[in-house]
């Protein structure tokens, strides 16, 4: 497992493949081509549903409607499981392509030029922006994909968006209703507004809290750093795991107590730069 954390968004499957439907609808208009847009029940979607609700393929089987000459394509994707308990199916796309030139563009600025050109030959990377260009540029949402990922620590920002209640069983996992997501985020800026902090700027909330905009309101948003487990405290599958260490210095600022507050928020931050120091560890 990746030594990384994850923040995703599982949006129903019908909103999904609504999406998808206009976004196809568009680009056939841009490209002098007659709309055919994707009916909700066409095989995309069906094969959406199959993976999120593992329905039988006998019985989904039915759902499509697409003719033989229809060229729409399956995006991979991760279903929400178990299931959200009002049993409507979820799906995370996977946003492959976009989240490759992300990490792409990150390595290029973190590298020297000539550094870069021992690893890719300057054609290749050329050619794998300008794929992937085209696939952001006709798809609903720009540049930002359903799944954000940062190597070796949880950022501060995304802890804000769950309580301690929401961690699944046994796992380094927590999971929140998107209306929920979004009052914590809103609640965390209300704070920093009136104390501001490096631990916690309101650039970087705000950042997440537009990225939350764009998905569907009955989406699930999961935070899933697992694969830390290896390098994290026992502390984080008890009660004092970050989500619950940053919800105590939130609390803190929202009274009054501001050394309290920060303390806490410094103390999340040690224990990240701790988790942080393994990547360079020989």
């Amino acid at each position: 497992m990746a030594a990384a954390a994850f923040l995703r968004v599982y949006e129903p499957v019908t909103a999904a493949a609504a999406a998808r439907s206009v976004t196809r609808s568009a680009s056939d208009q841009k490209n002098g081509r007659a709309a055919n847009p994707l009916p909700l029940g066409g095989a995309e979607h069906a094969a959406a549903l199959r993976a999120a609700s593992a329905l039988p393929p006998r019985v989904v089987g039915d759902l499509d409607l697409l003719s033989s000459d229809d060229d729409a394509t399956v995006r991979p994707s991760l279903p929400l499981w178990p299931p959200a308990s009002d049993g409507v199916p979820r799906s995370c796309p996977m946003d492959l392509s976009w989240r490759a030139s992300i990490a792409l563009e990150e390595f290029r600025q973190s590298v020297q030029p000539e550094v870069m050109s021992a690893f890719l030959p300057p054609e290749a990377v050329a050619q794998a922006f300008a794929v992937a260009n085209r696939q952001v540029d006709a798809a609903p949402r720009g540049r930002d994909p359903h799944i954000r990922t940062c190597a070796w620590h949880v950022p501060l920002p995304w802890l804000v968006l769950f309580c301690s209640d929401e961690r699944c069983e046994g796992l380094l996992r927590y999971r929140a209703a998107m209306a929920d997501a979004r009052r914590e985020l809103a609640r965390a800026l209300a704070v920093v507004r009136r104390t501001p902090t490096d631990f916690l700027t309101v650039r970087r909330l705000e950042d997440v809290g537009r990225w939350l905009e764009e998905f569907h309101p009955r989406s699930i948003v999961e935070l899933d750093f697992d694969g830390l487990a290896p390098m994290v405290s026992a502390d984080e599958l008890g009660a004092g795991n970050s989500v619950a260490l940053m919800d105590a210095a939130l609390a803190a600022l929202r009274a009054g107590d501001t050394q309290q507050g920060l303390a806490g928020l410094s103390a999340i931050k040690d224990r990240w730069g701790a988790v942080r120091a393994f990547e360079r560890a020989n």
